[in-house]
């Protein structure tokens, strides 16, 4: 799998944050051997957008994805805008 993904980056656009892509438990993948000082470069790139790491690994509890804390935000943010007053109409406009 992880050459598959490795694979499907190498043709990506550039520009794309290609640092967030990390293994099963936010560990960095890319190895010194491979890549030079790939794996201290994806770990300042992460550093500078606010990740932070536990050890060698990311802090997966703080920073994974998971479709359900999504979408307990945005009802939370529903519920915020219709205690404030907002219509329905401009809450549409909040939230995708």
């Amino acid at each position: 799998m992880a050459r598959q993904v490795g694979w499907a980056m190498h043709g990506c656009p550039k520009g794309l944050p290609w640092q967030r892509v990390v293994g099963a438990g936010g560990r960095i993948l890319i190895n010194s051997q491979s890549v030079g000082e790939g794996s201290l470069l994806q770990r300042k790139l992460l550093e500078m957008e606010g990740v932070r790491f536990k050890g060698q690994r990311i802090d997966m509890d703080a920073h994974q994805f998971s479709p359900s804390s999504l979408k307990r935000k945005l009802l939370q943010k529903r519920k915020h805008l219709q205690r404030t007053g907002v219509s329905r109409t401009a809450r549409r406009s909040y939230l995708p």
